[in-house]
């Protein structure tokens, strides 16, 4: 997503984004020429001048289109502004005067920038539209949480203003929450991948023009550039970058050279000051404030997380996001994502409240805060939702699912459909999005689905699908065909990948040879100990379905060797061998990894030695019961307890499942006003 990538910053200072003007112009011409020039003949010369003014004018071409790109965009995203504000001129203004507070700004600012033929985009100033505008905070509280129409109606702001790195950035932020409702999520995907098509190219210009020149030409030619564009933040932010490698500092870790750090960016605080503007989330690595660094850092820790996690976290994640956010002093961000917490747990608590105040009164000060506090305890706003947010997913799921996994399935079904609707049918693109579509049918138990969805990867990708052909068999029950699927899979992926061919022979009632394909990846130095010491234990509990005690006990106590030093699977060590059964699962973790352990705890301590039958099973029970499918230990337990009652875990046994037909998104006019879906709803106060 845009706005949140760091790794082109580190080479040349890529992350803000122009506003105007050109690097490729003759008004910088003679500086490249100084670099390029020497000691050459008067034809060689006439030759390579020939060609300097032909790349010249080739990259200001490339330049003046770049430019035309960007223009449409911010044109495009004020059309969406103004469409946001249609829509909210429907609300009785008695009942939402945030909203229509909001429509008056924006009518007012539309007659003084709008023209015939242009548009003064330099005019709009989505700070004090929006982070400092009481007005908008009103506007949000008379939203619901989980609705996406304010958070949406700021972006677009941001886009049209050219502001694009943080419009992406809010963006970024507004994905990681609740599912968007279709038409909106459309749109600000659209938009999130225009925004970051133009940054691929401003990049590869500014990162060929890096490697052409040395740290000191690099400066010299960016110091005259800025005598041009003083306030372009891209020559702004690799000003800072190149200082910063010059004085020895690495701009990946500001940590390391603290004190320096600090010293150096507070002379060009004016400098950051510039480019905090475009890119607060980037300009919060460099904050001259030692300890702002330290919470921007934290909190980008928090959203990696959300990263790692595939889309699976729940309400708890995102107020941990916030509070991190807020302890790095974004504010109205935080605010926003706390917002989103709650609507992903579909209801407000009182205590919800609480912190909004206290982030709130540093962005429009102690009187508006009370005023909108008062309103909120009073009663007086009744929050309105302008669509159906969320879609019911289709059928019902044959596998214990975490609400949070259901909620990610309902966001990747989303992106599947938008992806599939501009893809070529045998792309790349396709057929990942097509893994991805059966991946997320198999958790939701729509099998037939899951099927459909592998049968149309192009055959020149179809080795690529036999892993999740494997998977929607495992999950499903539907294993006649897996022996011949898993004779498929690249034999030299088998000890770093162990789980598909084990659980394999699981299915078919072999426990004691998917034992065996675990116990050779516990000992194969190719893998990290901490995954050797998980494979060791997932060998021991196979060994003991199938029967054989002596190989179990040995790998548990290989298991306890490999996994020293290594916290979390020395619990689960301890937990299969009968020792701390209670031990906690750990802080400072994901919800879905926090389930995830607790199926994992469950499926070892299932495995211990002296457990009678039923205790067994009620174990393997809990630990389907978390619901984290994506958890090796989770389909071990489906498969055992489908051996042990299969009339209630075999899904042969259960009634098929007759899924409503599914609206067909993709036959509907894609330039369609989105907003034609939009449905208010809302309750009077009393």
């Amino acid at each position: 997503m845009a706005g949140l990538s760091f790794g082109i910053l580190f080479w040349w200072g890529a992350g803000c984004e122009s506003t105007a003007g050109s690097l490729a112009t003759n008004e910088t011409s003679s500086d490249v020429t100084a670099i390029d020039g020497g000691d050459q003949s008067a034809s060689e010369t006439a030759d390579v001048a020939a060609e300097l003014t032909a790349a010249q004018q080739q990259a200001a071409e490339a330049e003046r289109q770049l430019e035309r790109d960007r223009q449409a965009l911010q044109f495009s995203a004020w059309q969406h502004v103004k469409a946001i504000v249609e829509m909210w001129r429907q609300m009785p203004p008695e009942y939402f005067p945030g909203i229509a507070t909001l429509v008056e700004q924006i009518d007012t600012l539309a007659a003084e920038i709008e023209r015939e033929d242009s548009l003064q985009v330099g005019r709009i100033d989505p700070l004090q539209l929006t982070t400092h505008n009481p007005a908008f905070w009103r506007a949000m509280l008379e939203t619901t949480p989980e609705d996406p129409v304010v958070g949406l109606f700021e972006q677009m702001l941001w886009t049209a203003r050219g502001y694009f790195d943080r419009a992406g950035w809010l963006i970024d932020l507004q994905i990681s929450g609740p599912a968007l409702p279709m038409p909106v999520h459309r749109l600000t995907y659209r938009v999130d991948d225009e925004i970051e098509k133009l940054r691929a190219r401003k990049d590869a210009r500014l990162r060929a023009l890096s490697q052409s020149l040395s740290g000191e030409e690099l400066l010299r030619f960016i110091t005259s550039a800025r005598g041009f564009r003083g306030q372009d933040p891209d020559l702004v932010l690799a000003s800072i970058v190149v200082r910063l490698r010059m004085a020895g500092i690495d701009p990946a870790d500001t940590e390391a050279t603290s004190v320096q750090v600090s010293e150096l960016m507070e002379t060009m605080r004016d400098d950051w000051l510039i480019v905090a503007e475009h890119n607060p989330w980037l300009a919060a690595r460099f904050n001259p404030d030692p300890a702002a660094r330290k919470a921007a850092l934290e909190a980008e820790g928090f959203f990696a997380q959300l990263a790692e996690s595939r889309g699976a976290y729940g309400e708890r994640d995102l107020q941990r996001l916030a509070e991190a956010m807020a302890a790095g002093g974004f504010y109205a961000e935080a605010v926003q994502t706390s917002r989103r917490a709650v609507g992903m747990r579909g209801f407000t608590m009182p205590g919800d409240t609480m912190v909004w105040w206290d982030w709130l009164e540093p962005l429009i000060g102690a009187e508006e805060t009370a005023a909108l506090r008062d309103a909120m305890d009073s009663g007086e706003i009744r929050p309105v939702a302008f669509f159906e947010v969320g879609r019911a997913l289709d059928g019902t799921p044959q596998l214990p699912l975490h609400p949070i996994l259901g909620e990610r399935a309902l966001r990747r079904l989303q992106e599947v459909e938008r992806r599939l609707s501009s893809a070529e049918p045998d792309s790349r693109e396709a057929a990942i999005a097509r893994l991805t579509q059966a991946e997320t049918l198999g958790h939701l138990g729509r099998w037939d689905e899951a099927e459909a969805a592998l049968d149309a990867v192009p055959a020149t990708l179809a080795q690529a699908a036999i892993p999740m052909r494997m998977w929607v068999a495992l999950w499903s029950g539907r294993v006649d065909d897996i022996e011949t699927l898993k004779r498929e899979l690249d034999p030299d992926s088998v000890l770093e990948a162990p789980a598909l061919p084990a659980l394999a022979d699981a299915a078919q009632g072999n426990w004691a040879a998917g034992a065996e394909v675990f116990a050779m990846a516990a000992e194969s130095l190719a893998n990290d100990n901490e995954y050797r010491a998980y494979y060791a234990l997932m060998g021991a509990a196979f060994h003991r379905v199938a029967g054989d005690e002596a190989k179990a006990v040995a790998l548990i106590k290989r298991a306890r060797e490999l996994g020293a030093g290594h916290d979390w699977v020395s619990v689960l060590v301890r937990s299969m061998a009968g020792e701390d059964e209670r031990e906690p699962v750990g802080d400072n973790i994901t919800e879905i990894a926090e389930a995830g352990r607790v199926c994992e705890q469950r499926f070892y301590r299932a495995f211990q030695t002296d457990l009678s039958p039923a205790r067994r099973q009620a174990l393997l029970e809990s630990c389907v019961s978390t619901g984290v499918v994506d958890f090796v230990e989770y389909t071990a337990s489906l498969l055992r307890l489908r051996e042990l009652e299969p009339e209630r875990w075999d899904p042969s046994f259960a009634a098929p499942d007759v899924a409503d037909p599914a609206e067909d998104e993709e036959t509907k006019d894609a330039d369609r006003e989105w907003t034609r879906d939009a449905s208010p709803t809302w309750s009077v106060p009393s």
